[in-house]
């Protein structure tokens, strides 16, 4: 499977395009306060879906990344246990079964990879096509380590071990960085929703005093201004949120 980009299934198409027609239909009324405006902010529909696409590529690289981190531990019990390398996988694709629903991911991944080195393909390539495949560093990281250890004759064990324990800090690091960015993300949004907020108040507490704004030319420039800064100002926070640390 290909984790570059993200495939809806039939009930995740069904609510996401659901959830965001009907939001940009309340930005619509909200700001138009017609059927026309209504309609016109659906051509910011490709958008949503692109973006929600791309919110559920990264939430599955990043449960990837914690499940890999999750075998990497009992590669690395195992390996301290006096463990070949590739009986070190089984005994980490026994651990995921047990830490896993049948199914998942990184289940499906450990088992292709167990049964690529039973058919003599080499630990080290199942886990290379992986990383390509899923663009996660850190098993690109161990696939090199393996790959340069069987070529150099050094110590397998022992790197692999080493590496593993580099792989655990970093992906431990990255946990705390997502945790604090997951606060800041939550307060960003609380106040991209304040100034909808105002407009809603307005609207119930005082109709009047919004009604310049709607139903002519000039009001609708000014709420298509409006709206526009908007946009832009959410954009902009969210693509600020979203940018990944390098560790």
């Amino acid at each position: 499977m290909d984790y570059r980009g993200y495939r809806f299934n039939k009930r995740e198409t069904v609510i996401t395009f659901a959830r965001c027609i009907g939001l940009l239909a309340f930005l619509g009324w909200l700001f138009y306060q017609n059927v026309w405006g209504m309609l016109l902010t659906q051509c910011m529909l490709p958008v949503l879906i692109r973006w929600e696409r791309q919110r559920k590529c990264a939430q599955r690289k990043w449960k990837m990344t914690l499940a890999f981190k999750d075998a990497m531990e009992s590669l690395s019990a195992a390996m301290l246990a006096g463990y070949s390398v590739e009986n070190g996988f089984i005994e980490a694709n026994q651990d995921l079964g047990h830490l896993y629903p049948e199914g998942d991911e990184i289940r499906q991944e450990f088992a292709e990879i167990v049964a690529g080195f039973q058919r003599r393909i080499p630990v080290e390539e199942g886990l290379l096509s992986l990383a390509r495949r899923s663009r996660i560093e850190e098993i690109e990281t161990l696939a090199q380590v393996m790959m340069t250890g069987r070529k150099t004759g050094g110590n397998l064990p022992e790197m692999i071990t080493a590496t593993v324990r580099v792989i655990e800090e970093r992906v431990e690091m990255k946990r705390e960085i997502a945790q604090a960015m997951a606060e800041k993300r939550l307060e960003a949004r609380i106040m991209g929703l304040v100034p909808l907020g105002m407009i809603v108040y307005l609207k119930i507490c005082s109709p009047g005093f919004l009604t310049p704004l709607y139903n002519n030319l000039q009001g609708v420039l000014w709420m298509s201004a409006a709206l526009a800064f908007y946009l832009v100002g959410w954009i902009l926070c969210e693509h600020i949120l979203q940018i990944e640390v390098a560790v």
